[in-house]
């Protein structure tokens, strides 16, 4: 067994600490140089597009607590009427710098909960990490099927 097929394995892991760690294995990889990738990893690692990919979207989902919290959120917003401007404008989030993080000294526990590094998270970036480094023509013939039969669930 290989190493990408370990951390393939572990992706999948049942326990979420487990499935988080592996996940960050592939956000690492695909910021490897591609130089220091020998050619038969990288094609290893395409062959098991069509088993990590599923996974990662699998991760991508928010758990079943959260969906309950942000329904419930959801129904709160509806409940106090019309939308302002302000209630509907974009939000621009400032990426963090190594080492610092961002300026704001705020305590508010729903900002520690938007920027905790949650497997749902970690997923989305390594599979933007893959798609960087391997490309639309690798990564979309295995991810479409997947990404169509998540989107088909009634969930």
């Amino acid at each position: 067994m290989s190493v990408v097929d370990f951390m393939l394995r572990a992706t999948a892991d049942s326990d979420s600490d487990v499935a988080l760690e592996a996940c960050e294995f592939w956000v690492t990889f695909a910021s490897l140089d591609e130089d220091a990738c020998d050619p038969e990893t990288m094609e290893a690692l395409v062959a098991l597009f069509p088993k990590l990919q599923p996974q990662l979207l699998r991760g991508m989902v928010y758990p079943r607590d959260k969906i309950e919290e942000l329904m419930e959120a959801n129904a709160m917003d509806e409940a106090d009427g019309k939308d302002r401007a302000q209630d509907v404008a974009p939000v621009f989030h400032k990426s963090k710098t190594k080492g610092g993080g961002d300026d704001s000294d705020s305590d508010d526990d729903d900002m520690d909960d938007d920027n905790e590094w949650t497997l749902r998270k970690c997923s989305a970036a390594s599979l933007d990490a893959l798609s960087g480094m391997f490309g639309a023509n690798n990564i979309l013939p295995p991810l479409l099927p997947a990404l169509q039969e998540g989107l088909g669930h009634t969930d």
